[in-house]
């Protein structure tokens, strides 16, 4: 019995020990555990705003901003129409992109435009200008090991002052982060385990010990 304790400590540790030496997003990023997945309800150049949502896993992410018409005094003017800019990073810890896909991208000439960068497989970066509409990018992620996080960077550039946005999470709206200032840096837990995943790692300890506990009844 004492052999099958120690074998399975020796597991658990490793698991702990493979999970520390791999990347890890930094203390600025507040960890948040939102409880809702889906769409969240909202109207495209009528609600400012990022809006996050997943699927039951957490592996197939989407992003959306949202803008508002500006007075031209009030916000940056490109080719005579103003707008807004949202932009920032997403990075992955313990994960790598499965896939990543621009939403309704376009250019806005001067060299003004909407982009996203893949600059490593666990790491992009993006910008997008809008006015009454919205920008997004849909991307999926493939596991590595547990845990597992998806950190947001997200900034607003637009020059009026009270209008930073608030950024919102799944089905119900919720209010995953409320800017300070202009920018925000948050993580939230990805992929949840599946059930069936959890179930076989527990058939499996619970063997081992059992073939164990027989081997030392035996003696």
């Amino acid at each position: 019995m004492k052999r099958s304790i120690k074998v399975i400590a020796v597991l658990v540790l490793a698991l702990f020990l493979g999970a520390g030496s791999a990347m890890a997003l930094g203390i600025e990023y507040q960890e948040i555990n939102p409880g809702t997945t889906g769409m969240p309800s909202y109207t495209p150049g009528v609600d400012l705003g990022f809006f996050i949502w997943t699927n039951d896993t957490r592996t197939e992410w989407h992003i959306r901003w949202s803008g508002q018409y500006r007075d031209e005094a009030l916000s940056g003017t490109y080719d005579g129409v103003s707008g807004d800019t949202f932009s920032g990073a997403i990075t992955l810890e313990n994960n790598v992109f499965g896939s990543i896909a621009s939403f309704k991208f376009e250019s806005h000439g001067s060299g003004v435009g909407d982009w996203i960068t893949e600059i490593s497989d666990e790491n992009a970066l993006f910008q997008g200008w809008v006015n009454t509409h919205e920008d997004g990018i849909d991307f999926s992620i493939e596991n590595v090991e547990l845990p597992a996080y998806v950190g947001f960077d997200l900034l607003y550039n637009g020059s009026e002052a009270n209008a930073a946005p608030i950024t919102y999470f799944g089905a119900c709206n919720e209010v995953l982060y409320d800017f300070v200032g202009a920018d925000g840096d948050f993580k939230i837990a990805a992929p949840v385990p599946e059930p069936a995943t959890m179930l076989l790692l527990g058939a499996g300890l619970i063997g081992l010990g059992a073939v164990s506990r027989k081997k030392f009844i035996k003696k």
